[in-house]
């Protein structure tokens, strides 16, 4: 997949830097593959984890706003502060991932990046 393609369905997705290359796997069971080894799903701490970064993987490489994220994740009843809880649920997946750079914050919402 060319680095300014969008997500196709039945891709994986791959990011690489010097030293590390992350594999997004989005169909089926969600897996993290970082190093050629998987990352176990609880270091990522919940399934809302895994949605953001679904969505962000999905919409690649273009920002996605806090707004539609709190639509996406929360639907109908989003939290009290959606803002706060996306950068706890962001924190979570960078972590997760072993690799912040990879989810880039804009002024309005977040986006998924390839690091060359």
């Amino acid at each position: 997949m060319a680095a300014d393609s969008r997500f196709r369905v039945g891709d994986d997705l791959a990011m690489s830097s010097p030293g590390t290359t992350v594999q997004l796997r989005l169909l089926g069971r969600f897996v993290v593959v970082r190093g050629g080894a998987e990352i176990p799903v609880a270091a990522f701490g919940g399934r809302k984890v895994r949605t953001l970064l679904r969505i962000l993987a999905t919409r690649r490489p273009g920002l996605v706003t806090t707004d539609i994220l709190t639509e996406l994740l929360w639907s109908d009843h989003p939290p009290v502060d959606p803002v706060a809880n996306l950068q706890v649920l962001v924190n979570r997946a960078r972590r997760g991932v072993g690799r912040t750079e990879l989810i880039v914050t804009g002024s309005v919402g977040y986006a998924l990046t390839t690091a060359s």
